[in-house]
């Protein structure tokens, strides 16, 4: 039973000796909060640093995963045959061209689009021609089914459609016809 009162009466010594000094001196204890103030604010910089750290990486992150997921055939895509041209235009907001050219006659198609990994699915809302000396338009609801592949090493898309007319070169767009990316 001594024991405990000698533990007890050292534990309330001990206090005393670390807890009177700080009451007792209140430049220490201005200087302890004052340190204390200077870690919180070390801290709250740190972490700060820390999140925008993360937020640039997380957006470096997004960005790579978006490109990763960017569909490849975004763009203008042209064949060339002889003596016409015809350019398929795709974009990201949906809306998608297909333009036949040789000299001053000009056929178009335009409209939106929806795609998978190998069909796009082109909904014509108007079509039309430009000779030059006469032009006309019309609204359209056709559908067309255009198959593609992508060739990333070469830059080149590969579409099949027996909807885009016959060229006046007399190419048939529903056998497999290589499109070369514009710059």
């Amino acid at each position: 039973m001594h024991l405990s009162k000698i533990i007890k009466i050292i534990a309330a010594v001990s206090l005393l000796v670390i807890v009177l000094p700080v009451a007792a001196d209140s430049d220490k204890n201005s200087s302890i909060k004052q340190e204390w103030k200077e870690f919180g604010k070390k801290s709250a910089d740190a972490l700060k640093s820390f999140g925008k750290a993360m937020g640039e990486t997380g957006k470096k992150i997004g960005e790579d995963v978006q490109n990763a997921l960017t569909p490849k055939y975004y763009g203008t895509w042209v064949y060339e045959g002889k003596s016409e041209t015809t350019t398929v235009e795709i974009k990201q907001d949906k809306m998608m061209t297909v333009m036949q050219k040789a000299a001053l006659d000009m056929r178009y198609w335009s409209g939106t689009y929806s795609a998978t990994q190998a069909l796009i699915v082109f909904t014509v809302e108007k079509s039309g021609t430009d000779t030059g000396y006469s032009r006309s338009e019309s609204d359209d609801e056709k559908t067309w089914r255009i198959l593609y592949s992508f060739d990333e090493e070469k830059g080149t898309l590969t579409l099949r459609c027996s909807h885009i007319p016959t060229d006046k070169d007399g190419h048939d767009f529903s056998e497999p016809t290589i499109f070369k990316k514009q710059k």
